[in-house]
């Protein structure tokens, strides 16, 4: 994900139409390389699909995030009671932290769902 940080260009040149050379296919061969045993070959394309969907998802939000935390602020100060959940959960996050854990919180939570499929196969 740092190299899209690195990089604001890379989003835009990984996603959709792109040609397919060896660099592409590299990185596809280490992703599935990567991958423990037990996956058919379509679920383990499935995996690295999910897994970089979520990078590049994440990757895209990530320039804005300061601007969108402004601009719900504004809206909560005349309008929070129409939103008691995003300030509940705001609330809390203030007081206990973790904020900006979206990357991590949902990548282990992709890897934790293949690590359930593969012991219901065992």
């Amino acid at each position: 994900m740092s190299r899209y940080f690195g990089h604001q260009w890379a989003l835009e040149a990984s996603t959709g139409d792109r040609p397919i050379g060896p660099n592409e296919l590299g990185w596809m061969e280490s992703a599935l390389s990567a991958l423990p045993p037990g996956l058919t070959g379509a679920e383990r394309m499935d995996m690295i699909a999910t897994i970089a969907g979520h990078v590049r998802a994440l990757a895209g939000q990530r320039g804005g995030e300061s601007q969108m935390t402004g601009a719900m602020t504004l809206v909560l100060r005349e309008h929070a009671q129409r939103f008691p959940a995003v300030v509940a959960a705001l609330t809390d996050t203030a007081k206990t932290g973790g904020a900006d854990q979206a990357f991590t919180f949902g990548l282990d939570r992709i890897l934790d769902g293949l690590e359930m499929l593969l012991r219901q196969r065992v």
